[in-house]
C-alpha cells in the first residue's frame, strides 16, 4: 500500500490530496485524523478531498464504519461541505456516497475548481 495525503488550508477550507491505494482503513484513518487535528480545533466552511490519483480498493459496504464516525461526529460535520473530486470512471463508489450518507453534506465532482466553487458558494 502507498497512500499519501497533503493537507494544505486556503480561504477557511481544507484540501486534502490522495495519492496511491486507498484501502477501507486508510480513509478511516484520514478521517479521524482530520477530525481531531483540524476540524476539531479550527472552523472550516469545508474540505475538499482531490481522489483523482488513487486506486480505490474498497466496496460500497466498507464505507459503514465511516458512516459510524461521521455520526459520531455529526454535529462536527454537519454545517460543513464535503467534496470530492475524481475521475468519473475510476471511483465510481464514492458518488454514491452522497445518496447512502444524505444527511451529510457530501458531493462529487469531476474538476478541483467545480468542487472549490461549491464550498465557497454561500
Amino acid at each position: 500500500m502507498s497512500l499519501k495525503i497533503d493537507y494544505s488550508e486556503e480561504n477557511n477550507y481544507l484540501i486534502r490530496k490522495f495519492n496511491g491505494i486507498l484501502e477501507p482503513n486508510d480513509i478511516i484513518s484520514a478521517w479521524k485524523y482530520l477530525i481531531e487535528e483540524k476540524l476539531k480545533k479550527k472552523k472550516y466552511i469545508g474540505v475538499i478531498s482531490d481522489y483523482t490519483n488513487v486506486k480505490l480498493d474498497m466496496e460500497l459496504d466498507d464505507f459503514d464504519h465511516l458512516l459510524d464516525l461521521f455520526k459520531k461526529n455529526s454535529k462536527l460535520l454537519e454545517n460543513i461541505k464535503l467534496a470530492m473530486v475524481l475521475e468519473t470512471h475510476i471511483n465510481e463508489v464514492f458518488p454514491l456516497l452522497t445518496l447512502r450518507y444524505s444527511q451529510f453534506n457530501i458531493r462529487s465532482f469531476p474538476t478541483f475548481e467545480s468542487a472549490k466553487n461549491w464550498v465557497l458558494e454561500l
